[in-house]
C-alpha cells in the first residue's frame, strides 16, 4: 500500500493498519524484514517485500479499498495540519504523491476534494512538487458539486501554476473562468484572488491596466480581513509602481510606501512568508535604484527567511538578486557563492527561466574574473534552457525590444473569444530555424577572440564539446581555429561565416567599424526622423539599438557610446559625448541643430530647477522627484556624467547645497549657471527656439488664411504652451504664446514680444481667409471627438458627463461662426445624440465618422454580451491598448483590417519565425 521505496513512521502504520503498530513493527524488525530509516522514528522496508505485501492485499479488493481510504485520509490530515513550514512534510512527501495518484485514479469525490485543498498551498510554495492534476481533481469535484467558491479557488490555483510554467494562454483562460464563477456566486474571496492574480498577469502584458485589478483586490481583501491576500496584492502594486517601463516619471517613493504598508500588515498578522516577500521586493527596488548596500541588507535578510521557510524558488530568486548587488559592489567571490547556491534550488523547482538566468549571471561573473573556460561552460549549460523563450533571451536590449501577442490585452472578456489568435500562432511556422546565439554570448565570443585572453583557444574547444546546436559548435570551432592561426573552415553559406570573416579582418588590420562619413549619415538620419519624419522614430530607434549592440559585440566602445547618444537624443534625454570620442564633433552639430527647434534637455533641466527654487515653489517637490527619477534612469543606463549632473541639480533644489562636479563633466558650465541663478533669485528661461517659433507662426497664418478649420486645434496647442509657461513662472514665454492666440482671434495686439513675429503680424493683417465650407476638420480633431464619444459609451461610462460638457461647449462656440461651419455643427449635434443614446441626425460629410462610432459602440456591447464581430475601428482601438505588436506584422495587419479580414489581422499578430510568446 505504501509508496515504493519510501520510509514510513508509526502514525502512518497506525492509520493503515487501524491498530497499535508497535507489536507488528517490532516483529518485522526481529525477522530482519524492516530497517531503521535515517529520520528518527522512521522505518524502511525493501521494495520487493513491499511489492509482495501489496500483491497479497490486492487479492482482497474490499480490504484493499478500505486500506487505501485510511492511507489517503491520514496523508490528507497530515498535509492539512502543516502550519506554514512545509519542510516538515519532506519525509512524508513520497506518500503524499502516492495518495495523490490513488485519488486521481478514482472518480472525483469528497476525499479528492479534501486532498486537493490540503495540498494546494504545498504546490504553491514548493514548486519542485509538480502535480497540477491534484488541483484539477479539486476543480472536478467542485464543479460536479456546483461549489462555486471552491471552483474559483482551484481555477486561480491552476492559473498560477500555468503562469509559473510559462503558459500564458492557459493562465488567462483560467482567470477568465475564475472571475465569471466568483462573480456569479458573489464569492468575495474568489473575486479578491482573481483580481490579484489578474493584476499580476497584467503586470507582464498590459501594465497600464494592472493597478485597476490590484487596487480592487486590496479593497476586497480588506473587507474580508484577509491579511495574507492583502499583503500579496500590495506587493504586486509595489512592483507596478517600481516598473521602469511606466510612462513619465515613475513614482518609486510610492513603491517604498506601499512596501512599508505591506510590511506592517504582515508583521501584525505574524505572516513569516509575507515578511520575507516584502524584504525581497524592497531589496530588488533598492538594487534597481543603485543603492547596493541597502539592497544587500534587505536581500540577505530575505534569503535567510526564505531558507527557514523552505521556499526554494523564492530563496533562489533572492540569491540571484543578492549576487547582482554584491557584484556591483566588487565583491565577486561572495556573488559567486550566492549564484552557486541558487543552482540546486532552481534545478529542483524546474523553473527553466530562473535556471537560465542564474547560469547566465554566473557565466558573466566568471568572465569578469578572467575564467573563460568556466564562463563558457555556464553559457553552454544555459542555452538549452532558453529554447522556447526567445533567441534574444540573453540580449542586453531584450527588455527594450520585448513584444506582446494579441491576447495580452486589458479586456479579458475579449481574450477568451479571440481563439483565432492561438490558431494562427500554432499554424504559422512549421519548421522554425535553429535558434541564434544570444547577443550577449555572441558579444563575449567575439570580444574574447579579438582580445585573446590566456587559454582562450582551450576554452573555446571545451565550449564546442558542450554545445548541442551544430551551427553553434561550428562557429566556436572556427573561432578557435582563428586564434591558433588556422584557415576558416566554415562553408560559404554558413550563418556565422560573415562574423568569422570580419573577426579575421579585424585581427589582421585593427580597423574601426564606423567611418566619419557613416557617423555623419547616422546623425543626419536622426535629425530627419526628429524633425521631418516622427512616424519613423520607432524603426530608426530599433536600427540604432542594433548598431549599438553590434558595436558592443566588436568591442568598439566609441561607436557604442555614439549610437547610445543618438538614442538618447531620440528619447529627449540629457546626454553628452566626451571630447575624446572621435564622433564628438558630429554629435555636437546634432545638438546645435536641435537647439534651433526646442530647448536642449540639459537647458530644460536647469531652467526648471532654477524656477522651482525661485518663482515656482509649488512645483519644487514634484520637480525634485522628477530629477531623482532622471538621475536613477541615467545610473541604470550607465550614463555617469548625466547621473552626476542631475544629482547635483537635485541636491541644489532639495537642500540648497552646491556640489563640485568633476573636471571632465561636460555639464560643469550649465550647473554653475544654475547655482548662480538660484543664489541671485533670478530665472534663466530662454526664449522659444527660433525654428519652433517659425513653425507656430506658420500654423497661425495657415489657420487665418488657407485652412481656417485648423483654428481650434492651433488655439488649443498655443493655450497649452502658454499655461505650461505660466505654471513654471516663465512670463516671457507665456506672453509669446498668448500673443499668438490673440492674433489668431483677430484681437487688438500690441507690438510682438519677439521681433521674429513682426513679419507674421503684417501678413495676418494683409491676408483674407478663404471660404472653407467644403474643408474638413483636421483629422486629429475628428479622431479625438470620435474617441471621446466611444469611450464614454464603452470603456469609461463615468466620463459621459464630461463628454457631454465638452461637446456642448464646442457647440456653443460653433453657433457664433459663419455658414462655412454648418457641417461641423451637424457633426457635433450627431455626436451629442450618440452620447445620449438618442436617434442620430444627419451628420453631413461626417456621416461616415459618426457611423463608425455607432458601429464600434454596438460591437463592444455585442461582444460583451457574448456575440458579435469585431469592427475595424474597435479592433484598432483594442490593439492600441495591447502591448507592442511585432513591427513586421503591423503593415500586414493593417492591410487585413482595411480589407475587412479580421481573422487575417489577428493571424498577422503571431510571433515572427523562430520566436515565441
Amino acid at each position: 500500500m505504501l509508496a515504493y521505496g519510501a520510509a514510513f513512521d508509526r502514525p502512518l502504520c497506525a492509520a493503515v493498519w487501524d491498530r497499535d503498530p508497535k507489536p507488528p513493527l517490532d516483529g518485522l524488525r526481529h525477522r530482519a524484514m524492516l530497517a531503521i530509516a535515517p529520520e528518527p522514528g522512521w522505518y524502511q522496508q525493501h521494495q520487493l517485500l513491499r511489492a509482495y505485501a501489496r500483491a497479497l492485499l490486492r487479492q482482497d479488493p474490499p480490504r484493499h479499498e478500505r486500506t487505501e481510504d485510511r492511507y489517503t485520509a491520514h496523508v490528507t490530515a497530515v498535509c492539512a495540519g502543516v502550519d506554514g513550514d512545509w519542510r516538515a512534510l519532506d519525509p512524508l512527501l513520497p506518500h503524499v504523491e502516492e495518495a495523490g495518484a490513488i485519488l486521481v485514479g478514482r472518480p472525483p469525490g469528497p476525499a479528492g476534494l479534501a486532498f486537493a485543498l490540503a495540498t494546494r498551498t504545498l504546490l504553491a510554495q514548493r514548486k519542485e512538487v509538480r502535480h497540477p492534476e491534484w488541483l484539477e481533481l479539486g476543480l472536478a469535484v467542485a464543479t460536479e458539486r456546483m461549489d462555486r467558491s471552491y471552483e474559483a479557488l482551484f481555477l486561480n490555483a491552476l492559473s498560477q501554476d500555468h503562469s509559473f510554467r510559462g503558459n500564458a494562454r492557459a493562465t488567462v483562460q483560467l482567470l477568465h473562468r475564475a472571475r465569471q464563477v466568483a462573480e456569479s456566486a458573489r464569492d468575495l474571496a474568489g473575486m479578491a484572488a482573481t483580481e490579484s492574480n489578474l493584476g499580476e498577469f497584467m503586470l507582464q502584458s498590459d501594465p497600464d491596466t494592472a493597478p485597476k485589478h490590484l487596487w480592487r483586490a486590496v479593497s476586497l481583501h480588506e473587507e474580508l480581513g484577509d491579511a495574507e491576500g492583502l499583503v500579496d496584492a500590495l506587493l504586486r502594486i509595489a512592483r507596478w509602481q517600481a516598473n521602469r517601463y511606466r510612462a513619465g516619471f515613475a513614482q518609486r517613493e510610492d513603491a517604498f510606501a506601499t512596501l512599508d504598508r505591506a510590511a506592517s500588515v504582515a508583521a501584525d498578522a505574524g505572516l513569516a512568508r509575507a515578511v520575507a516577500e516584502v524584504r525581497a521586493q524592497a531589496g530588488a527596488l533598492h538594487d534597481s535604484l543603485g543603492d547596493r548596500e541597502a539592497a544587500e541588507t534587505a536581500l540577505a535578510d530575505a534569503v535567510a527567511r526564505f531558507a527557514d521557510l523552505g521556499l526554494r524558488d523564492r530563496e533562489a530568486e533572492a540569491r540571484v538578486r543578492l549576487a547582482s548587488a554584491l557584484a556591483s559592489l566588487g565583491r565577486f567571490a561572495e556573488a559567486e557563492d550566492q549564484l552557486t547556491a541558487s543552482l540546486p534550488l532552481v534545478k529542483s523547482t524546474g523553473h527553466a527561466v530562473a535556471h537560465a538566468v542564474a547560469l547566465r549571471n554566473l557565466g558573466q561573473l566568471r568572465a569578469r574574473q578572467g575564467r573563460p573556460a568556466e564562463a563558457l561552460a555556464h553559457f553552454a549549460e544555459a542555452l538549452p534552457l532558453t529554447r522556447g523563450q526567445t533567441e534574444h533571451f540573453l540580449d542586453e536590449d531584450f527588455d527594450d525590444d520585448r513584444v506582446a501577442v494579441g491576447y495580452f490585452t486589458a479586456d479579458i472578456d475579449l481574450v477568451a473569444k479571440l481563439d483565432q489568435v492561438e490558431h494562427f500562432r500554432q499554424t504559422a511556422v512549421e519548421q522554425p530555424p535553429p535558434p541564434l546565439l544570444p547577443g550577449e554570448l555572441l558579444t563575449y565570443l567575439i570580444t574574447g577572440t579579438l582580445r585573446q585572453p590566456p587559454d582562450w583557444a582551450a576554452a573555446l574547444r571545451g565550449f564546442v564539446v558542450a554545445l548541442t546546436e551544430p551551427d553553434h559548435a561550428d562557429f566556436a570551432t572556427a573561432l578557435a581555429d582563428l586564434v591558433e592561426g588556422r584557415p576558416i573552415g566554415l562553408p560559404e553559406d554558413h550563418p556565422y561565416r560573415p562574423y568569422v570573416e570580419r573577426i579575421a579582418h579585424r585581427l589582421a588590420s585593427g580597423n574601426v567599424a564606423l567611418t566619419g562619413e557613416q557617423a555623419l549619415q547616422c546623425a543626419q538620419n536622426t535629425l530627419l526622423v526628429l524633425l521631418k519624419r516622427p512616424e519613423q522614430r520607432r524603426e530608426w530607434m530599433i536600427e540604432l539599438r542594433k548598431l549599438r549592440r553590434h558595436a558592443a559585440e566588436w568591442g568598439d566602445e566609441d561607436d557604442r557610446d555614439y549610437f547610445h547618444a543618438l538614442l538618447a537624443v531620440l528619447d529627449n534625454r540629457v546626454i553628452a559625448l566626451p571630447d575624446h570620442n572621435p564622433h564628438h564633433e558630429v554629435f555636437a552639430e546634432v545638438q546645435e541643430m536641435l537647439a534651433n527647434f526646442s530647448a536642449p534637455p540639459a537647458q530644460l533641466l536647469v531652467e526648471r530647477t532654477v524656477a522651482a527654487a525661485t518663482v515656482a515653489e509649488d512645483r519644487r517637490a514634484d520637480w525634485a522627484e522628477a530629477l531623482r527619477e532622471t538621475r536613477t534612469a541615467a545610473a541604470r543606463r550607465g550614463e555617469r556624467h548625466e547621473q552626476v549632473f542631475v544629482g547635483a541639480l537635485e541636491t541644489l533644489l532639495r537642500h540648497g547645497d552646491e556640489v563640485m562636479l568633476p573636471d571632465d563633466n561636460p555639464y560643469r558650465r550649465s550647473y554653475a549657471d544654475a547655482v548662480a541663478a538660484v543664489a541671485a533669485g533670478r530665472t534663466v528661461f530662454a526664449p522659444p527656439a527660433p525654428a519652433e517659433l517659425a513653425f507656430l507662426a506658420d500654423r497661425v497664418l495657415v489657420a487665418r488664411t488657407s485652412e481656417p478649420k485648423t483654428f481650434d486645434v492651433v488655439v488649443a496647442d498655443l493655450t497649452r504652451l502658454a499655461d505650461e509657461c505660466d505654471g513654471w513662472g516663465d512670463a516671457a514665454g507665456a506672453s509669446v504664446f498668448r500673443w499668438l492666440v490673440d492674433l489668431l482671434h483677430d484681437e487688438a495686439v500690441g507690438d510682438p514680444p519677439d521681433d521674429a513675429l513682426r513679419e507674421l503680424q503684417h501678413e495676418v493683417a494683409a491676408a483674407q481667409p478663404r471660404p472653407c465650407a467644403d474643408d474638413p476638420l483636421p483629422p486629429e480633431q475628428v479622431e479625438g471627438l470620435a474617441r471621446l464619444v466611444v469611450r464614454a459609451r464603452t470603456d469609461a461610462p463615468e466620463s459621459g458627463e464630461w463628454a457631454r460638457e465638452n461637446l456642448a461647449d464646442y457647440a456653443r462656440v460653433l453657433t457664433h461662426r459663419s455658414a462655412d461651419w454648418a457641417s461641423e455643427r451637424a457633426f457635433v449635434a450627431a455626436l451629442r445624440a450618440v452620447v445620449d443614446d438618442e436617434p442620430v441626425p444627419d451628420a453631413g460629410p461626417y456621416a461616415g465618422v459618426v457611423g463608425r462610432v455607432v458601429e464600434d459602440i454596438r460591437a463592444h456591447h455585442a461582444i460583451r454580451a457574448g456575440g458579435g464581430v469585431l469592427t475595424p475601428g474597435y479592433l484598432t482601438d483594442l490593439l492600441r491598448r495591447t502591448g507592442t505588436l511585432w513591427r513586421a506584422a503591423q503593415d500586414t495587419m493593417a492591410r487585413f483590417v482595411e480589407a475587412g479580414d479580421f481573422a487575417g489581422a489577428l493571424g498577422a499578430t503571431r510571433p515572427a519565425t523562430g520566436s515565441s510568446s
